[in-house]
C-alpha cells in the first residue's frame, strides 16, 4: 500500500502504512526490518528533513559511514 500511495503521490498515506509496519515489526522483535523501514521514509519525501536525518542516523548505526555521510550530505545540499 505504501509503494501504491507513494507512485499517486500520497506521501502522507504512504509515510502512514510504512509507520504501521515499522511499528509491527518492532513490536514482532524484528529491529533490522523496521530499520529497513526507517531508512524507506527517509526516502520518501525531500522536503521531510527529520525522516531524512535518522535515516542517515539508522544507516549509520548499521555501520555503513560511506552511505550515512552520502545521507548526510543530500541533507546538506
Amino acid at each position: 500500500l505504501a509503494e501504491i500511495s507513494t507512485r499517486q503521490g500520497l506521501l502522507v498515506d504512504a509515510r502512514a502504512h510504512l509507520n504501521a509496519v515499522a511499528k509491527r515489526r518492532r513490536d514482532q522483535g524484528d529491529t533490522a526490518g523496521a530499520e529497513d523501514i526507517v531508512i524507506r521514509l527517509g526516502s520518501l519525501d525531500p522536503a521531510d528533513i527529520d525522516a531524512r536525518l535518522l535515516s542517515a542516523r539508522t544507516i549509520e548505526k548499521r555501520g555503513d559511514k560511506a552511505a550515512a555521510a552520502a545521507r548526510f550530505r543530500e541533507v546538506y545540499e
